[in-house]
């Protein structure tokens, strides 16, 4: 474009007053001016932030002076680090001093401690960059960090300022810790307290196990001080000094042996705890003579006889009895009488007739009560009318007659 001095003409708007030039429509001031039409007047020494331009001149902000309001009514003019206000720095963080020399604490050390450029030296008790924390004591000897004051020790270490060395798990609470060593309360042992004791050490004849004495071989007892028996008497008695007492009805070194009473009075022998009896014997102790065959279940055995039940009789009661033992009149067979010649009946108690009476009569008291027509001891003969009179012979029922008689009954 081309220049123009800074007459007014009429074209332009606004116009540079002749205190500056029209460029393309804009106002290029001179020296000493400025604004949008070149009327206001420009300060020639920049006021900076302490002051602003009027009418040329620098109206500084208050605290400040000088052409350039760079100079203060402060020491120092606050070292640029704060305002002068009233004569007195306001320093900015983090300074602080008459003319802001000094670095302020942080939190101004919270009243627990002095503040020495920007530095805090704490009041004892208390720690940290602001003096905000509670000290440990003895700062932890070095073994541990410090929270609100308790000392959270290393691994290994203890007390309040971790000075001890710690033992294993606290010893378990069964034990004090001295020195980094747990001893023991009574009934515990192990580097931490944490196994139980045994009695006597189980007298060095067994291993402890939980408070419990594991015995060697040979060994018994809550301490092992005791000799064991063979098998632990197989719970059938009681060990005394190394050997079994046996309860009743077991034997043996070990009691595994059933016994039998009375050791089988030697009469038998004992198998598996019940005597198995000689001959002649028997009884749970063979006590007892024996009775042939036992009596056949049929009677009991006194003193080696048979004391036959009712209806059974012999030796061995393996016979039946016979009612009233045949009265002496038969033999008694399987219960049954067989009699003697002469008798009958189930006891052989009635006396029996010849022949029968061949059953032409009755038998009374051994005798036959012929019926009509038969005679004789066994009724075997006919009778004959009277008699035959007695004058003739009776054969087969008719008479012959003797001699000078006639007649069926020899009467004439």
């Amino acid at each position: 474009g081309v220049e123009t001095t800074a007459r007014r003409p009429a074209a332009v708007a606004p116009t540079a007053l002749d205190q500056g030039r029209c460029v393309n429509g804009k106002c290029e001031c001179f020296d000493g001016f400025t604004g949008e039409d070149c009327s206001v007047e420009a300060c020639l020494i920049d006021c900076g932030e302490n002051g602003r331009c009027v009418n040329g001149a620098c109206v500084c902000n208050e605290g400040f002076s000088g052409g350039d309001c760079t100079e203060t009514d402060c020491l120092n003019n606050c070292l640029g680090r704060g305002r002068c206000v009233d004569g007195e720095c306001v320093c900015d963080e983090p300074w602080t001093g008459f003319d802001c020399s000094e670095l302020i604490c942080p939190h101004d050390c919270y009243d627990r401690g002095r503040c020495d450029n920007g530095t805090c030296y704490c009041d004892k008790g208390f720690t940290g960059e602001d003096c905000g924390a509670i000290a440990c004591p003895n700062d932890c000897s070095g073994r541990g960090f410090c929270i609100d004051g308790r000392c959270v020790c290393d691994a290994g270490y203890s007390a309040e300022d971790c000075s001890s060395l710690t033992c294993p798990n606290d010893c378990n609470q069964r034990g004090r810790c001295f020195n980094g060593v747990c001893i023991c309360e009574t009934g515990y042992f192990g580097e931490d307290c944490g196994k139980l004791s045994c009695p006597n050490n189980c007298n060095g004849r067994g291993r402890c196990i939980d408070g419990r004495c594991e015995c060697d071989a040979g060994f018994q007892g809550h301490d092992c001080s005791e000799f064991s028996c063979p098998n632990d008497c197989n719970n059938r008695g009681r060990c005394v000094n190394g050997q079994c007492v046996c309860e009743e009805g077991f034997g043996g070194e070990d009691c595994s042996i059933k016994t039998c009473p009375s050791d089988c009075y030697g009469r038998g022998q004992c198998v598996d705890g019940k005597c198995v009896c000689f001959a002649d014997f028997t009884g749970e102790d063979c006590s007892e003579l024996s009775c042939p065959s036992n009596c056949l279940n049929r009677g009991r055995c006194v003193a080696g006889q048979c004391v036959c039940d009712e209806d059974f009789t012999g030796e061995d009661c393996s016979q039946r009895k016979c009612p009233n033992d045949c009265l002496g009149r038969g033999r008694c067979v399987d219960g049954q009488c067989v009699c003697q010649e002469g008798f009958e009946g189930l006891d052989c108690s009635v006396p029996t007739c010849p022949g029968n009476c061949n059953n032409r009569g009755r038998c009374v008291n051994g005798k036959c009560v012929c019926d009509e027509g038969f005679i004789g001891d066994a009724c075997g003969e006919r009778n004959c009318p009277n008699d035959c009179s007695g004058a003739g012979q009776c054969v087969d029922g008719r008479c012959v007659c003797d001699e000078g008689y006639i007649g069926k009954d020899c009467s004439e």
